[in-house]
């Protein structure tokens, strides 16, 4: 999902949220969001990043093989918040 879609998405659910601002600019503010958490991510070596209404992204430092040697790479688990359901 791209961030204008993201933009134009909250724009027609929840209009109140984003007021008057223009689509263009609502996704680059959240493309500046997203690279935010990016660099958060990358600044992480292990650890838990959570972001409220969107999860949590553990990073962990695991073991791996490649052309027969054991070196460590950097894994990014993203476990979403539950969403409510309606019944």
């Amino acid at each position: 999902m791209k961030p204008i879609e993201i933009a134009e998405k909250i724009m027609q659910e929840s209009p109140d949220v984003l007021g008057t601002v223009p689509a263009n600019r609502a996704a680059r503010i959240i493309r500046a969001a997203f690279e935010q958490l990016v660099i958060e991510l990358q600044n992480t070596d292990e650890g838990k990043v959570t972001v409220p209404k969107l999860g949590n992204f553990i990073v962990r430092r695991v073991d791996t093989e490649k052309n027969g040697e054991k070196v460590q790479v950097k894994r990014i688990i993203f476990r979403p918040v539950a969403l409510k359901t309606e019944e």
